[in-house]
């Protein structure tokens, strides 16, 4: 039925209960869902310390893979499994994270997702400051000709 639309990647966002309070599902249901499609899965992981997960979700069929800054203070580990794995990496940001403090990561990020309502809950406004960090981000990427792209995720409308 997605497929129809023709999506580029079909986005999976996967919370552990902890890094958020909401639970959605884990490796299991990432797997049935990549023998469903032949879509490129992009998982969003809102877990903490995301590190003990990654090989199995990548195993599970994630295509690509972000994970939060905040959910670990081993980011660059995170960064190098996934790149040495062969899936695109993006590093996630809370909407009070500045996004300054993703400069250092960027030479080993394929995107970058910022985050444009708390991560966790369906159905927020998208944060209108959000807008700034966007725009931020962008010129960042430009002026040091950085080949990073930006997602953005929540409380998108037409």
């Amino acid at each position: 039925m997605v497929e129809k639309v023709r999506p580029h990647y079909l986005h999976i966002d996967v919370m552990d209960g902890v890094f958020v309070p909401n639970i959605t599902f884990g490796p299991m249901i990432v797997d049935a869902i990549d023998r469903m499609t032949t879509l490129k899965l992009d998982v969003h992981l809102m877990i903490t310390k995301p590190e003990r997960y990654l090989k199995q979700f990548i195993e599970a069929g994630a295509d690509l893979v972000s994970f939060h800054l905040e959910s670990t203070r081993k980011a660059r580990n995170c960064i190098r499994f996934i790149r040495s794995s062969g899936k695109k990496c993006g590093l996630a940001i809370s909407p009070g994270t500045p996004f300054k403090k993703v400069i250092p990561y960027l030479p080993g990020l394929d995107f970058i997702l910022i985050m444009s309502v708390h991560p966790g809950f369906y159905g927020q406004k998208f944060i209108t400051p959000m807008l700034k960090k966007i725009e931020q981000a962008r010129a960042y990427l430009r002026r040091h000709h950085h080949r990073c792209l930006i997602e953005v995720d929540g409380g998108i409308h037409a």
